[in-house]
């Protein structure tokens, strides 16, 4: 009796099964190792969470004077101290303006020296026309005191030739004396009538060069800045 041979195929089918799992498995078991490592490594320094969130210090800040930011000196994530330069503004417009209130503060400097050499010299005139009204009131003094002897004179004269004890002649010098010392005591009064006058002007104009130098003593209004820009970022404090 004959009997069938068995095939093979099963047997090699199992195997072949095997080489697959085992290939698998290995694989899992790589994966696996793979992962443990880099958890080792990096995994295990990282925290997560689901309702995580991140909390910092923020300081606003703010510049004195407002304008165009042209430079920011500092980086991301760079650590400050107080005093640190953070960054810049143009400054070109308030340089222009500090020339200029320089300028100004030259000129009203100048005007506040001339104001006080022009009330220096009204000081002086007044004082000299204050010398000048004291001579004419002493002269006004002396014409007074001669008019009044040259009025006493002509009328003794005049009572004298009433009695044909004066002569006619002495009688008319008496007169002219007298309206001559008239003439004299009225521009003596013309004079310190005039010396008042100039008095009264020099004040005046003291009082004016006064409120002039004041005025130029006050401090220079400022103005906005102006001119072109350039296309940045403007900061105001």
């Amino acid at each position: 009796m004959t009997q069938t041979p068995v095939p093979a195929f099963p047997a090699q089918a199992v195997t072949r099964r095997r080489l697959l799992g085992y290939a698998g498995l290995a694989l899992v078991l790589l994966l696996v190792l793979a992962w443990g490592l880099r958890w080792w490594f990096n995994g295990r320094f990282l925290v997560e969470t689901d309702d995580a969130y991140l909390r910092s210090d923020i300081v606003t800040i703010a510049p004195r004077v407002a304008g165009y930011l042209v430079a920011v000196e500092v980086r991301d994530n760079q650590p400050l101290k107080a005093g640190d330069l953070l960054a810049r503004i143009d400054d070109s417009d308030y340089r222009a303006r500090v020339e200029q209130a320089e300028a100004a503060l030259r000129e009203a400097q100048a005007e506040q020296r001339a104001g006080q050499a022009r009330l220096a010299n009204l000081a002086a005139r007044q004082q000299q026309q204050q010398s000048l009204i004291a001579e004419a009131q002493a002269r006004v003094g002396a014409a007074e005191a001669e008019a009044q002897r040259a009025g006493q004179e002509g009328r003794r004269q005049q009572h004298l030739a009433s009695q044909q004890v004066s002569s006619v002649q002495q009688l008319e010098n008496a007169a002219a004396l007298a309206r001559q010392a008239d003439a004299a005591l009225g521009a003596a009064r013309a004079s310190l009538a005039a010396r008042s006058q100039q008095v009264q002007v020099l004040d005046t104009e003291q009082q004016s060069a006064g409120r002039n130098w004041t005025s130029s003593k006050r401090a220079w209004p400022g103005s906005r800045p102006s001119g072109n820009w350039p296309a940045s970022i403007w900061l105001a404090p």
